[in-house]
């Protein structure tokens, strides 16, 4: 595995790759990317930057504002579910566009609070935390 650092690739050291993969069991990295649960029901919401990343979220998705209305997506951003089941979301349970996802989704804590409480609405078992 390498890791880029000021324009260099250097390897990752053993520890450190040994601390990543004890870093993914232990807040449920695995379950994150099957589940699907976070990406139903809850509000997730696409900047200006997430969408220069990811194009298809302005293709497929709608600019609201808290009332529905469409808006200026610059000034309110993209909505990708509100309270519905995301766009991207495959029937799989995996992310269509997880490579270049939204900053709301990549802050989404696996095994976190919301994560339990997402599971619980869609009637999944509460991920473990280790």
């Amino acid at each position: 595995m390498r890791e880029a650092g000021f324009g260099k690739e250097r390897r990752m050291s053993e520890p450190n790759i040994a601390s990543l993969e004890v870093l993914k069991k232990r807040i449920g990295y695995g379950e994150c990317l099957k589940c699907g649960a976070c990406c139903r029901g809850l509000i997730i919401e696409a900047g200006p930057v997430d969408v220069i990343r990811e194009p298809l979220i302005a293709a497929r998705c709608r600019c609201l504002d808290g009332n529905g209305e469409l808006k200026d997506p610059l000034a309110w951003g993209w909505n990708l579910s509100c309270m519905t089941t995301c766009a991207f979301l495959r029937s799989d349970n995996t992310c269509e566009i997880y490579a270049t996802r939204p900053d709301d989704c990549v802050a989404f804590e696996p095994g976190g609070v919301k994560c339990r409480q997402c599971r619980r609405d869609v009637g999944m078992e509460p991920a473990e935390r280790a």
